[in-house]
C-alpha cells in the first residue's frame, strides 16, 4: 500500500512501523509490523474494517472481528474483538469504550445491559407538561378572626417519555405537588403566620383587614419532570365598615335618686355592619375626664335589637360633691380592629337639670335636697309654707334682688321661700349652701347665723373642695 503509520503495540515502550501491504485478498489485508523493542517483524492479517482510517487517523467506532497471526513476547495480539490486552487507543477511538465485546461506543451510549445504544442510554425524550389548576378561597365572605383557607386543585400531568438502558418507556402521570407563598396585610399583628410552605392548602387567621393572597406553584415528582407552573394568585380582601351613631349624644349620669325619670341616662347605639354577614362588637374604649373627674365606673353596654345597643351611663354617687363632665367613647370593633367610634357626653345630674333644653330647676332643687339631706338637716329649719322657683335670675327681697328670699306668713306662722334661677346655675355646692342658708332663716334667725351655718358646713356642702369662688 506504500504508507507507514505509527501504532502503539502491546507495551508502552514498543513502537512499530507499518512497512506496507504484503498482499491483499478480497477483504483481507496482510501487513508487516516491526517492533522497535524486539526488532522482530510480525505479519498481521486484518479483515477489512479493522484498518485505520487514513483521513481521520483513528479506528472506526464499530469494529468487526480481528485476528492475529502472531504474538509478541508471549502475549496474544488482538485476540479479542475490542482487544482488552491492548491500550484503549489501539482498539477504540479516544472517548469511546468497548461496550458489548463487539463494538466501541461512547460511554453515555454504552448501557448497563452491555448494549451499545444509538442514543444516550438514559435520556428524557418528552418531559410532558402540567396544565390547568384553580384556587378556591373559603369562607366567602370572610370576617376578622375567621380562618381563611386557600386550596389549589385541578392541575393535571400528561405524563412523558424516556429511554432507560436504550429502551423507550412511557412515564405515567402523577398527582402534582405544591409549594405556596402567602402575603398578609401590613397591619397584621404578631406573631406572624408562616409565609411559605408545601401542600395543596394553606390557612391563615384573618387578624387584620386588608389583602391576603397566596401563590401556588405545581410540580410533578417523577422521572423527567415537566416544567414547574405557577397558578394565578388567589386574592382575598377583607374590607369592613361600621358607621356607629349614638342617640342622644348627651345624657346625665345615672343616679339612685328616685325622682330621676326612667331611661333618661340611656343612649341608643346603632351600628350597620358592612358586609352585613360580618357583625362585630360594640365596646366602651375610652373614658375621657375632660374636666379632671374620673367616674367610679364606665357605664354599661347591652344588646338591644338588631345592630343596636343601649348605653347606660355610669352612676354618680350621692357622696360625690364634685362631679364633672365626662366624655365616653364607644367603638364598633371587628376583632381587635376599631372601625369607628362615637362619643357620649355624660353630665352631672345637677348640670343636666340646669343647662340647655333639659333645664328644670324644680327637679334640680329636689335632687339637691335629696343629695345633701344630711347637712341641710343641721340647719334646723323647714320650708313649711312652700317653695317657689322664679323664672328670673334673682328674686325681690327687702335687701334687694337676691338669690333667694324667705318670708314668714304672720297669719299661719309658716315660712316660704322663693329662689331665683341663679341659685342653681352655679355649682350644686353653691345651691346646697344657699338652700341651707334659707333654711336657717326659717328658724327666725337673721343673716349672721345663716352665713355662719354656710361657713361652718362648707366641707359638707362641698363648697370648700369644689367651689372656692363662692366662698
Amino acid at each position: 500500500m506504500g504508507f507507514r503509520r505509527l501504532l502503539r503495540a502491546t507495551r508502552q515502550d514498543d513502537w512499530g512501523f507499518l512497512k506496507g501491504a504484503k498482499s491483499l485478498w478480497g477483504d483481507e489485508v496482510r501487513l508487516n509490523l516491526r517492533l522497535s523493542s524486539s526488532k522482530k517483524w510480525v505479519r498481521l492479517s486484518l479483515v477489512r474494517g479493522a484498518l485505520w482510517d487514513s483521513a481521520q487517523r483513528r479506528a472506526p467506532k464499530t469494529r468487526q472481528a480481528t485476528r492475529a497471526t502472531a504474538d509478541v513476547d508471549g502475549l496474544p495480539l488482538l485476540t479479542d474483538p475490542c482487544c482488552p490486552t491492548a491500550e484503549p487507543l489501539w482498539c477504540c477511538e479516544e472517548g469511546t469504550t468497548c461496550c458489548d465485546g463487539l463494538q466501541c461506543c461512547t460511554v453515555e451510549n454504552c448501557c448497563p445491559n452491555n448494549t451499545c445504544c444509538p442514543w444516550p442510554c438514559d435520556e428524557c425524550i418528552d418531559n410532558g407538561t402540567l396544565s390547568g389548576g384553580t384556587i378556591t378561597v373559603n369562607p366567602d365572605p370572610a370576617c376578622l378572626q375567621d380562618i381563611i383557607t386557600f386550596t389549589a386543585s385541578g392541575v393535571s400531568d400528561d405524563g412523558g417519555e424516556q429511554r432507560r438502558n436504550c429502551v423507550l418507556e412511557t412515564i405515567a402521570p402523577v398527582a402534582p405537588t405544591y409549594t405556596w407563598e402567602l402575603t398578609i396585610p401590613p397591619g397584621y399583628p404578631a406573631p406572624l403566620p408562616p409565609l411559605s410552605g408545601t401542600g395543596p392548602a394553606v390557612s391563615v387567621v384573618a387578624k387584620a383587614p386588608g389583602t391576603y393572597s397566596v401563590t401556588f406553584k405545581a410540580n410533578a415528582d417523577r422521572d423527567c419532570p415537566p416544567p414547574e407552573i405557577t397558578l394565578d394568585p388567589a386574592v382575598k380582601t377583607l374590607a369592613f365598615a361600621a358607621a356607629i351613631t349614638a342617640n342622644p349624644t348627651s345624657i346625665p349620669a345615672t343616679t339612685v335618686w328616685a325622682g330621676m325619670p326612667a331611661n333618661i341616662s340611656q343612649s341608643t347605639i346603632s351600628v350597620p355592619w358592612n358586609p352585613p354577614e360580618c357583625e362585630g362588637t360594640v365596646e366602651i374604649v375610652e373614658i375621657d375626664p375632660i374636666e379632671g373627674y374620673v367616674p367610679p365606673d364606665e357605664g354599661t353596654l347591652t344588646p338591644d335589637g338588631q345592630n343596636t345597643w343601649r348605653y347606660d351611663a355610669f352612676t354618680e354617687p350621692a357622696a360625690e360633691h364634685c362631679p364633672k363632665l365626662v366624655r365616653v367613647w364607644i367603638a364598633a370593633m371587628m376583632g381587635d380592629v376599631e372601625l369607628s367610634r362615637v362619643s357620649i357626653l355624660v353630665k352631672p345630674v345637677h348640670t343636666h337639670w340646669t343647662q340647655g333644653a333639659s333645664s328644670n330647676f324644680a327637679n334640680d332643687y329636689n335632687y339637691i335636697v335629696w343629695k345633701y339631706a344630711g347637712v341641710l338637716a343641721t340647719s334646723g329649719g323647714a320650708f313649711t309654707g312652700g317653695v317657689t322657683i322664679s323664672t328670673n335670675g334673682c328674686v325681690g327681697c327687702p335687701f334687694g334682688c337676691v338669690y333667694a328670699c324667705t318670708t314668714l306668713n304672720p297669719f299661719t306662722g309658716t315660712y316660704s321661700v322663693a329662689f331665683g334661677t341663679t341659685t342653681f346655675t352655679g355649682t350644686e355646692n353653691q345651691a346646697a349652701s344657699i338652700i341651707g342658708h334659707e333654711l336657717v332663716h326659717t328658724t327666725a334667725a337673721d343673716e349672721c347665723p345663716a352665713y355662719t351655718w354656710e361657713f361652718n358646713n362648707d366641707a359638707a356642702t362641698g363648697v370648700f373642695q369644689c367651689d372656692t369662688a363662692y366662698l
